[in-house]
């Protein structure tokens, strides 16, 4: 791996300690992230932070090697290497909409969507689309949201079906060309929503009780006092 995003969260974090303590943690960061070792003699609070973070960093490096991977270039044929799908970031996309066989009429509404789909995927590898694959776009929920863990892999399934099921392009047609912008959306949508839905679900405070003990009726007549 040759980049590590070290997240403001992390530098916010070592801020807070302030002194030995910050400098410790921004050290096991760096330094677990690039060798896969966890530091030794930190201070309790540092250690604290650092182990609140570890999978965050997991998340984060796994996101990086992802991507590396996919810009990997392709083997050289001269040396006997088969070539590297992951290198041509228009791998998998059609240059023109792959037709369909089928000849019902029935299905002549879910042809023509079919079809617009790869068009728009072609227009999108055509725009510079990195498409990302899933683990990358799992790594990237969980490092860079604060959505709880199981949430934020549920999320980033739904988002990258979302919008690989439309070929990867806006609801106008627009080829995506940075999906973590349409990634960020997503989570703060998802923040919102569920905000909402915790507002409507939150108890009521019941009323207190009326007190009528001051307007006792004596023979059916209310006394006044």
């Amino acid at each position: 791996m040759n980049n590590f995003n070290f997240n403001q969260d992390f530098f916010a974090a070592c801020s807070a300690l302030g002194g030995g303590d910050g400098r410790d943690l921004a050290w096991a960061i760096l330094s677990y992230a690039y060798t896969g070792e966890e530091p030794e003699g930190m201070g309790d609070a540092a250690r604290a932070c650092f182990l609140m973070a570890r999978g965050r960093i997991d998340a984060a490096v796994a996101g990086a090697r992802a991507k590396e991977r996919r810009a990997r270039p392709s083997a050289d044929p001269m040396a006997g290497g088969a070539p590297d799908p992951t290198a041509n970031p228009t791998a998998g996309c059609a240059a023109n909409p792959t037709p369909d066989p089928t000849p019902d009429p029935r299905d002549r509404k879910r042809r023509r969507r079919s079809k617009e789909i790869e068009t728009n995927r072609a227009g999108a590898c055509a725009g510079g689309l990195e498409e990302p694959d899933e683990a990358e776009v799992a790594a990237w929920f969980q490092a860079n949201s604060p959505l709880p863990s199981s949430v934020a892999e549920a999320e980033a399934a739904k988002f990258l079906d979302h919008f690989a099921a439309q070929g990867w392009v806006t609801g106008a047609g627009v080829p995506i060309v940075n999906w973590q912008a349409k990634a960020r959306a997503w989570v703060a949508r998802t923040l919102e929503l569920r905000q909402r839905e915790g507002a409507r679900s939150s108890p009521r405070r019941a009323a207190p009780a009326a007190d009528f003990s001051a307007y006792a009726a004596t023979d059916g007549v209310v006394a006044h006092g």
